[in-house]
C-alpha cells in the first residue's frame, strides 16, 4: 500500500496526535476510522466554528464555494488534527464538505493518486525482485 504524507501541525501540544506524522492511505480498518472520527470530534477546530456551513456545500447560506473553501482551509490550517481529518476523509470516501482543509475535488484527486501509486507499486514489485535475484556479484544458478 502506498502512503503519502498528510499535513500536520505541531503548535498544539495538548492534542495527542499533533506531534505525529500522518500518512495517507486509501483505506483504514473500521476501528481506525472510528478512532480518527473521535479524534476529529474531540480536537478539530471545526467543531466549535460559528459557521459550520463553510464545511458543508449543501448548505451554502449566501457563501460562494470559493469563499467556503478558503475559509475552511484557513481554519483547518491551524487545526491540530488536520492530517488525521484528511486521512479519515480519504479512507472513508467522504464525498461532501471540507475535511482536512481539502474539498471533495481535492480529496478525489488524492484517492486517484493513491490508487495509481498502489497499482504502479504492485506491477513494479516483480521487476524489483528479479533484479535483486540477478544483482551483480551473485552467481547465476
Amino acid at each position: 500500500m502506498t502512503n503519502l504524507a498528510a499535513p500536520t501541525t505541531s503548535n498544539h501540544s495538548a492534542d495527542p496526535g499533533s506531534e505525529q506524522a500522518v500518512t495517507l492511505t486509501a483505506s483504514l480498518s473500521g476501528l481506525e476510522l472510528r478512532q480518527r472520527r473521535q479524534l476529529i470530534g474531540d480536537h478539530g477546530l471545526c467543531r466549535s466554528s460559528p459557521h459550520p456551513e463553510h464545511w458543508w456545500p449543501e448548505h451554502p447560506k449566501n457563501v460562494s464555494p470559493i469563499q467556503r473553501r478558503a475559509y475552511a482551509a484557513r481554519l483547518c490550517a491551524n487545526c491540530p488534527v488536520i492530517g488525521h481529518c484528511l486521512q479519515y476523509a480519504v479512507a472513508a470516501d467522504e464525498r461532501h464538505g471540507i475535511w482536512g482543509g481539502q474539498s471533495e475535488e481535492q480529496r478525489r484527486a488524492v484517492r486517484s493518486l493513491l490508487r495509481h501509486l498502489d497499482a504502479t507499486a504492485s506491477t513494479a514489485a516483480p521487476d524489483l525482485e528479479l533484479r535483486d535475484d540477478h544483482s551483480p556479484g551473485r552467481p547465476d544458478h
